[in-house]
């Protein structure tokens, strides 16, 4: 397994994840396939077997999809024939928002796969920088985050049957959080790093807004 971007600072790979996830929704058909189709074989050639339990785990995702645009959107019967039938128009749209999300899950795993706690911590708290700003204790809300992300985890981990993860869920929250050792002060933005965050911050708010507006 290969370093990916060991000399980035995890706040531009959280950003450039962001930037991927947001430029796969713009994408036609073609170029989307094959983005997602190359981040894929990628991915897989830097830890197949991680990305192999995140893509198991988005199957009965990726059916829901299938199902809620097959059944959903107008046009076509795919068998004209049974009323019941999904529509060509509705698995076309739900097939390209399920390559969609494959390419998200596979840039996840490529960008931020393997980071440890440590340093997944320390780029949401550089990240957090402008909520600081309004008042807000941004360790507090970094450090929240990391605490849902290792909670997570710890339950997919288990290899537990859906029922057992939905007890677990709904069942009154316990007095001992899990276990999360963290290195304070988080790692510092280097002058070189904040310059290079800024391309990609820029380049998702530009994306947001063109979204949005």
């Amino acid at each position: 397994m290969i370093r990916a971007c060991a000399w980035a600072h995890p706040a531009q790979r959280i950003l450039w994840w962001g930037l991927v996830a947001c430029g796969l929704q713009w994408m036609q058909p073609t170029p989307l396939v094959i983005c997602v189709a190359v981040t894929l074989l990628v991915a897989a050639w830097r830890d197949g077997r991680a990305l192999q339990r995140a893509l198991r785990r988005l199957l009965a995702l990726l059916a829901a999809l299938m199902f809620v645009y097959g059944w959903g959107v107008p046009g076509q019967y795919l068998w004209p024939g049974w009323a019941l039938s999904p529509t060509q128009q509705g698995l076309s749209a739900g097939g390209l928002q399920a390559v969609r999300l494959l390419g998200v899950v596979a840039a996840l795993q490529l960008l931020l796969g393997g980071m440890a706690r440590e340093r997944l911590f320390a780029g949401m708290h550089a990240l957090a920088t402008p909520l600081s700003w309004v008042g807000v204790d941004r360790r507090v809300a970094a450090l929240r985050l990391a605490l849902t992300l290792v909670y997570a985890q710890a339950l997919l981990d288990r290899h537990s049957g859906w029922r057992v993860l939905w007890r677990e869920l709904t069942a009154p929250a316990q007095d001992t959080p899990p276990a999360l050792a963290l290195e304070w002060p988080p790692a510092p933005l280097s002058p070189l790093q904040r310059c290079g965050l800024l391309l990609p911050l820029l380049a998702l708010v530009c994306m947001l807004w063109v979204v949005m507006f």
